[in-house]
């Protein structure tokens, strides 16, 4: 089949929420394409990222199936002076192409891809790692990930309270009324200890760019709490961490 270029679809965020596609499917699929990985059926390229020294982090990645054949691509642009534009801090777009053909099939709110495909991952880890009565999530950082990370560990964790830190108040308090959504406690925490230090699930989705300083600490952890970090640990004080795990 040939789609013409001024006939290819675009599937936004609102059509693919329509589609009400549950969270055990997400996660459920993105463990099948990482177990297709190891059995190699399913390849990705390294991530190509262009750091042009404005405080912009642009990168793309590329990845291949077998099932569903097909060839995606991700292009990404992060700019926190997107803010005072009134737009997210991050936008992205997804071309997916036929992997046998190459011609075009459609393109993909790549926001929507980023946030789902980001908290699937977590929960896929989390389904095997945290506890399976873990009640309490604490959130550092709570934008658009932590909101992600909080429809999906909700709907597969018994949980019953949120800790919500945050540098923006707005975004901390908006993170919580999702929580109160759910029934669930929402506490805006006071210090990023507070949050972490009863926790059974931690989520840290903090902004990398302007780099942060490191002011999390491991050793605030409870004993078998399950971690998950979008922000490639940056915020982590290595130093806290067993010499196996800091030197990994």
């Amino acid at each position: 089949m040939t789609i013409k270029a001024e006939s290819l679809p675009y599937l936004s965020a609102e059509f693919l929420d329509s589609l009400a596609i549950s969270t055990s499917d997400v996660v459920d699929e993105i463990e099948r394409q990482i177990i297709g990985q190891r059995r190699g059926e399913v390849w990705c390229a390294p991530k190509a990222v262009v750091l042009p020294g404005d405080d912009r982090y642009i990168m793309a990645t590329l990845a291949v199936a077998t099932e569903p054949r097909v060839l995606a691509t991700k292009s990404l642009v992060v700019n926190p002076r997107n803010s005072g534009r009134g737009l997210a801090t991050l936008n992205s777009l997804v071309t997916l192409l036929d992997a046998e053909t190459g011609l075009p099939l459609a393109l993909v709110d790549g926001n929507w891809v980023t946030s789902k495909r980001t908290a699937g991952l977590s929960a896929v880890a989390a389904r095997r790692l945290a506890r399976a009565d873990s009640a309490c999530v604490a959130f550092i950082g709570c934008g658009v990930q932590a909101r992600a990370h909080l429809e999906v560990l909700a709907d597969l964790f018994p949980l019953q309270e949120i800790r919500a830190f945050a540098r923006s108040k707005a975004s901390g308090e908006a993170l919580c009324r999702m929580a109160e959504t759910r029934g669930l406690t929402a506490v805006a925490s006071d210090t990023a200890k507070a949050a972490v230090e009863s926790a059974d699930i931690v989520v840290t989705t903090v902004t990398l760019i302007p780099e942060p300083a490191p002011f999390l600490d491991a050793r605030w952890l409870q004993t078998g709490a399950f971690a998950t970090m979008t922000d490639l640990a940056l915020p982590w004080c290595l130093k806290a961490w067993p010499s196996s795990i800091a030197s990994s």
